[in-house]
């Protein structure tokens, strides 16, 4: 992290970089040309100081950040909840789990890819005036990750214990996560569209919009439904993975409402 902190660091200060903190060189100042309409050139605004651009730079930024920051902050304390859950069903239970999350990595990283695409994508359409290939972009990411993901799906439900015995040969680990794993290929699918749609929102500027569905499947769906299939129900570990299914498939409808009301096509960044 620190390296990368470094390099990016370098990025910003170079001035031929993607995106130069520090200004070019400015060319030679030609001479100004003679005024035709001095009485309209007397009328235009006073420029913005340099304190007062950067202050209206940060609350835009602000803007946009804040929700988000909120959204990931309630985010990462509903799966502290979600794991805490599962601390609750035994060490042998926590290790399964592991085991899956790892599996199931390829899976969520590969979504994450086709949602920066989707997120910057929507950005530059928006930034164009072009909602209807904003939305089309959306679209195309969200339908390819969910055929990569569903394909991963598959492989998951036909060969759970090949693919546990990669990460432990304990017979007891290897019949939990037997289990649970073909839940986890449920999920796949809708996974695939919330994290696309997700990101793409974001990338839109409707940081809000994310944040509220976060909250709604997070923090309630996913620990409710967890703790209801897990610990009320007694499904175990089967249960942990029925409550995060419950999860993707809340997200992903709410995050199609979203998309397709179009709220976000008139956000102001």
């Amino acid at each position: 992290m620190a390296t990368e902190a470094l390099l990016l660091t370098a990025a910003l200060l170079s001035r031929s970089g993607p995106l130069p903190l520090r200004a070019p060189p400015a060319p030679s100042a030609a001479p100004p040309a003679p005024s035709a309409a001095p009485l309209a050139a007397s009328a235009a605004p006073d420029p913005l100081t340099p304190r007062q651009a950067n202050a209206a730079a940060l609350a835009r930024v602000l803007r946009v950040a804040a929700p988000a920051f909120a959204e990931r902050s309630a985010y990462h304390a509903g799966y502290m909840g979600f794991v805490a859950i599962i601390g609750l069903l035994g060490a042998t239970a926590m290790a399964a789990n592991q085991a899956l999350i790892a599996i199931e990595s390829v899976c969520f990283l590969s979504a994450e890819g086709f949602g920066i695409a989707a997120g910057s994508l929507m950005a530059q359409r928006l930034g164009a005036r072009s909602p209807r290939d904003a939305a089309r972009v959306a679209l195309i990411a969200a339908l390819m990750a969910i055929l990569a993901l569903s394909a991963f799906g598959a492989l998951f439900a036909l060969a759970p214990r090949p693919l546990l015995r990669a990460f432990s040969s304990d017979p007891e680990l290897l019949a939990l996560g037997a289990r649970a794993l073909p839940v986890a290929a449920v999920a796949q699918p809708f996974m695939a569209f919330a994290t696309v749609m997700g990101m793409g929102l974001r990338g839109a500027g409707d940081t809000r919009t994310v944040l509220a569905v976060t909250l709604v499947s997070s923090l309630l769906v996913r620990l409710g439904g967890t703790w209801l299939f897990a610990v009320t129900l007694g499904h175990g570990l089967v249960g942990v993975w029925m409550g995060s299914t419950a999860d993707w498939i809340c997200r992903s409808a709410l995050l199609a409402v979203a998309y397709a009301r179009g709220r976000w096509r008139s956000v102001a960044v």
